[in-house]
């Protein structure tokens, strides 16, 4: 991380004293600061990845007065969670304004979204929600016919809805939530002559999540009553590629983490529904076309839903084998893309879940069953993608010595206190080295050249003399 100081040269008023002008720029930085804005590397002259902070006025200043596209942008990222009613109305006019550029737009609607007033914590989403009815709704609270015929309404329309449900507070996300199942419930495209996949995708993933955070029941049964009717549609009229069905399981996997959340058994009735809906997905039952994106898409959200069940490994594991029964045929390339995603969703839940590990690495049948069946992938499989990620799975659960799951019980037991007393002594050798060594000190050493000091530096004529100061700095064990 490189700290800049960029000095600014500006001359003062003759009438002015430097303590009268500085208590102006105090009471009014906005006015008597002779800087309005700065950029980085206007020209991308720099491969860099910055992280660039100024005060919000001047982010408006660069908002109003920048002709460049890119600082445009930058300036309403920057007016993001912005707290005062001059900033809301910067964004608000720069959303409403046509002839800017529509991703210029669409970010100012994401910052305007989180942006606030003492007073009113939810003024800024207000004016975005204010902007969309007027523009895409009736004023009865339908939405309008969709019409993509112009590209920037159709990105106002997909990024205000994303940008409504990335709000934070209480009273903020119940009005977004409410404005995202309404919008999913009247969102028509009869008379569209474009498809609107995309946009019913993100509004599913976004109301799920809204679900997933506001943890009320009865938004959560509302909101999987719009996601069963889409998906209806979607066996009836495949979207492009399953994108909406692959968005609708998804969103199945978010509202039933949020089921479990809100009870403590889960609804079990609930998500076993769920689980079922995403099992016919996965088998290629529940569309007329079995979709690889929308298919892989309800993979992963069946291992996030059901974490450290090792049925659904077996499950994963038949569909790597070719098992799966009532899967209807698809054509290899398909086939052996799915596969490979089965395998990589197994080795980032291994990876990321304790439970998964812990279930893995324990002493069972149906960990040996597992174990026994990824073993035979790695050595028998044509696809050499597979062999190595089965064997990449297996080298990270096990290392490279016999997996634990297929010890006898007498050889675990022994194994587990080798490993044990390994661990103990380890912990009593880096505790010893920590005893024996200071710990956590850092000295940084300057020189400094005597008051007074010239010429030669020999200290033995007197000339000069160099002393060394050291900065200790001492951290936490």
């Amino acid at each position: 991380m490189h700290v800049l100081e960029l000095p600014c040269h500006s001359r003062r008023s003759k009438h002015k004293s430097a303590a009268q002008a500085e208590k102006e720029f105090k009471e009014d930085p906005l006015g008597s600061c002779p800087v309005l804005w700065v950029r980085i590397d206007p020209d991308f002259e720099w491969a860099k990845s910055m992280d660039f902070r100024q005060p919000h006025y001047a982010w408006m200043q660069a908002l109003k007065m920048e002709r460049d596209v890119v600082g445009q942008y930058e300036a309403c990222q920057g007016l993001t969670n912005s707290a005062e009613d001059i900033f809301i109305n910067a964004l608000t006019d720069t959303l409403s304004n046509g002839k800017l550029y529509y991703r210029v737009r669409t970010m100012a609607a994401a910052a305007l979204a989180t942006s606030y007033v003492e007073d009113d914590q939810t003024a800024g989403l207000n004016k975005v929600l204010s902007f969309f009815r007027k523009r895409f709704m009736y004023e009865s609270g339908a939405m309008k016919q969709n019409n993509f015929a112009q590209i920037t309404d159709y990105f106002l329309q997909r990024d205000i809805v994303a940008g409504v449900a990335g709000v934070t507070g209480k009273e903020a996300m119940e009005i977004a939530g409410e404005f995202l199942l309404s919008v999913l419930n009247s969102s028509d495209n009869a008379g569209n002559v474009y498809d609107d996949d995309y946009f019913v995708a993100d509004m599913l993933t976004c109301t799920a999540r809204m679900c997933l955070l506001l943890e009320s029941n009865d938004t959560v049964d509302r909101c999987y009553q719009e996601i069963l009717r889409y998906l209806a549609v979607s066996e009836l009229v495949p979207a492009q590629n399953g994108i909406v069905l692959g968005a609708a399981t998804n969103a199945l996997a978010e509202l039933a983490v949020a089921k479990r959340k809100l009870s403590a058994d889960g609804n079990a009735s609930f998500r076993n529904e769920i689980v079922d809906t995403l099992l016919e997905v996965i088998s290629g039952v529940a569309s007329n076309t079995p979709f690889y994106e929308a298919r892989k898409g309800s993979l992963r959200a069946l291992m996030r839903l059901e974490s450290g069940s090792l049925g659904v490994l077996k499950m994963v594991l038949s569909l790597v084998d070719g098992l799966v029964e009532g899967s209807k045929p698809t054509n290899p390339a398909s086939s052996s893309r799915l596969r490979r995603a089965a395998l990589r969703e197994i080795l980032r839940a291994c990876q990321n879940d304790a439970q998964v590990r812990l279930a893995l690495r324990a002493n069972t049948k149906a960990a040996a069953e597992v174990c026994r069946r990824m073993m035979k992938i790695s050595a028998l499989s044509r696809d050499p993608r597979l062999r190595r990620l089965s064997s990449l799975i297996l080298t990270f659960l096990y290392g490279r010595g016999v997996p634990l799951a297929l010890l006898s019980p007498a050889e675990y037991i022994q194994e587990r206190e080798r490993v044990r007393a390994g661990v103990e002594r380890k912990v009593e050798h880096q505790l010893g080295e920590t005893l024996r060594k200071p710990v956590g000190v850092a000295i940084d050493f300057k020189e400094e050249l005597e008051d007074g000091a010239e010429g030669d530096s020999d200290s033995s004529q007197g000339q000069a003399t160099v002393k060394k100061t050291a900065k200790v700095v001492c951290r936490k064990p």
